[in-house]
């Protein structure tokens, strides 16, 4: 499990709003799937689209 996904999970638990982990976590998947795994973080804002 990745670290965001552990987020989202966590979130989901405790009852607290994961509006924002779900976000995250689209966009970290949008940029893999994209080929993007292996640049810089920064690398998201091309999946921001």
């Amino acid at each position: 499990m990745t670290s965001i996904e552990l987020l989202t999970l966590q979130a989901r638990e405790s009852g607290i709003n994961n509006e924002f982990p779900r976000f995250a976590e689209n966009l970290f998947q949008k940029a893999l799937h994209a080929g993007y795994g292996s640049e810089e973080i920064a690398a998201l804002v091309k999946v921001l689209h």
